[in-house]
């Protein structure tokens, strides 16, 4: 009997990049690394709310708020975000297994699901500077600026997407 996969487990094997099962060893881990970036998090969220709750009577409260977030930023994007990179890669729990004759057929499906993404990517970042700008929403939406940067943005997240799948094919090729 074939196990069918629960939203949850399709969320984390997105999150973490797994393709494939997610056996008990990958699950062990991926439990793992999200408990150490969570005590990371806690700690920090712990420390940093305390720190800004004595510098709010002292300093401006908005470039408290500006300085708040862009730190709480960094910290997601380049400390928990880089440790679970780094630990996912360690310890190989993202690497595609596939035999030869899969591998055309996962490189096909990968040029299409890389496309989408780039395409979804280049969307939201276009959309969301649409919002952000000072003039009209749809007249910066269809701007040529707009429709150029949408297509570049599309080409390279895509692009970096397939590369990254096709750099995972090959390691697996190699120890074959």
């Amino acid at each position: 009997m074939k196990h069918k996969e629960t939203l949850m487990e399709k969320m984390i094997k997105r999150f973490y990049g797994i393709s494939g099962v997610l056996d008990e060893y990958r699950l062990q881990e991926i439990r793992r690394i999200g408990n150490n970036a969570f005590m990371f998090l806690f700690w920090y969220l712990l420390l940093s709310n305390f720190i800004v709750i004595h510098l709010i009577d002292r300093l401006d409260p908005e470039i408290i708020l500006l300085g708040y977030c862009t730190i709480n930023i960094l910290v997601l994007v380049f400390g928990v975000c880089g440790y679970v990179t780094y630990q996912v890669f360690k310890l190989k729990l993202a690497k595609i297994e596939a035999s030869d004759s899969q591998r055309k057929s996962l490189k096909r499906k990968s040029v299409l699901k890389c496309a989408l993404s780039g395409i979804f990517f280049a969307a939201i970042v276009t959309v969301m500077s649409a919002f952000d700008s000072k003039g009209s929403f749809m007249a910066e939406l269809f701007s040529p600026y707009s429709l150029f940067s949408f297509l570049f943005e599309a080409i390279f997240f895509g692009g970096a997407m397939y590369l990254l799948v096709r750099y995972q094919l090959k390691n697996e090729r190699e120890k074959e």
